[in-house]
């Protein structure tokens, strides 16, 4: 079954701040998302990499996604911060980062983690995540 994609403005935020840098060699951040995310179902995502927090039907995983522009392996490319909803077969994009480059970071700390789930928790309740295309690009699917 395939997955629905989401996200919170942290993650928005981040990727718009990444993209814009052009100089820093981030702009093929969207398309390398969706070139490593398009070919899997959403069990398949329920199961990948690193999984940091499990709370029953909710999953947060650290996925390793390289960095085309900069030919740059998985392991030294970007980090992105999912949270899988199994109920609702959804995968909510929460965060990303480079792992090397002048916005580089090595890791996140437990509270941004947190901070993260409890964004996308309040997020869906109050109807505010939005859905994207992965098949376009991260393009923002308008709600109904």
């Amino acid at each position: 079954m395939s997955a629905s994609f989401y996200s919170i403005s942290t993650f928005r935020n981040s990727l718009e701040s990444i993209c814009r840098r052009e100089k820093y060699g981030y702009q093929s951040c969207k398309k390398d998302i969706c070139d490593l995310l398009k070919g899997y179902s959403f069990d398949e995502i329920w199961e990948m990499n690193y999984r940091v927090r499990d709370l029953d039907n909710i999953r947060v995983i650290k996925i390793r996604i390289q960095n085309s522009l900069q030919n740059l392996s998985s392991s030294d490319g970007f980090r992105l911060i999912v949270c899988c909803n199994k109920k609702h077969q959804s995968v909510i994009f929460l965060n990303i980062y480079p792992k090397r480059g002048k916005l580089g970071q090595l890791d996140q700390s437990k509270e941004e983690f947190k901070q993260q789930l409890k964004n996308y928790l309040s997020s869906f309740q109050s109807n505010q995540l939005i859905q994207h295309d992965i098949d376009k690009e991260l393009k923002v699917i308008e709600q109904k």
